[in-house]
């Protein structure tokens, strides 16, 4: 009976989606909420963090977050994310992150430092209302769409992991949506586990 309810609810969330969400946010909303489902699998530190641009900025928003991101790397560690670009300002990132516990201090000095901008919000993913499915439906409502000003959204390499929208649809055609929305919740849970043990 609970996995009939189960198919009920996949349904009825489909239904809702597929109504009012584009294709485009449909596949930021999956690839958001896999990557914190990989990370609250391993126990990573989950972030929402806000970069924001100055007329004083030296470069793309995007080539100033390429440049934090090595140098969270070289001295925290693990750090994988995914990324919304909008227009507001003069040009804003929202981000999902997962990874290392990283100082917020040390986020606002070293954008600074890259990027001429002093605005800098965080939050930690589990303290927003729905936890990580809350805070995934917040990124595509609030930054995907022509009212936010939306440019483009993007993910690190390893924020899922390689080919995972090739296996997602492969899932699907093969088992149907219910089917492969299942069978994805066990490829995340395996991707985990990769994880943990220090191979993925």
């Amino acid at each position: 009976m609970e996995s009939c309810q189960s198919c009920v609810r996949e349904r009825s969330f489909r239904s809702l989606v597929a109504g009012w969400w584009s294709a485009k946010q449909r596949r930021g909303y999956r690839r958001a909420l896999s990557g914190l489902t990989i990370g609250r699998g391993v126990g990573a530190d989950l972030r929402f963090l806000t970069l924001t641009s100055s007329p004083r900025s030296p470069r793309v928003v995007q080539k100033s977050l390429q440049i934090l991101v090595k140098r969270i790397r070289r001295m925290f560690g693990k750090f994988e994310y995914c990324c919304v670009r909008t227009s507001e300002g003069h040009g804003v990132l929202h981000l999902l992150y997962r990874g290392c516990f990283v100082p917020i201090d040390w986020i606002r000095h070293a954008w600074y430092e890259i990027h001429r901008a002093f605005e800098v919000w965080i939050t930690r993913v589990e303290d927003r209302k729905g936890g990580i499915g809350g805070m995934s439906r917040y990124m595509v409502t609030q930054h995907m769409s022509n009212q936010s000003g939306y440019v483009r959204g993007s993910a690190s390499r390893h924020w899922i992991f390689v080919g995972a929208s090739r296996v997602f649809r492969r899932l699907l055609k093969l088992f149907g949506y219910v089917g492969g929305l299942a069978s994805w919740k066990g490829v995340l849970l395996l991707q985990s586990l990769i994880e943990v043990s220090g191979y993925g």
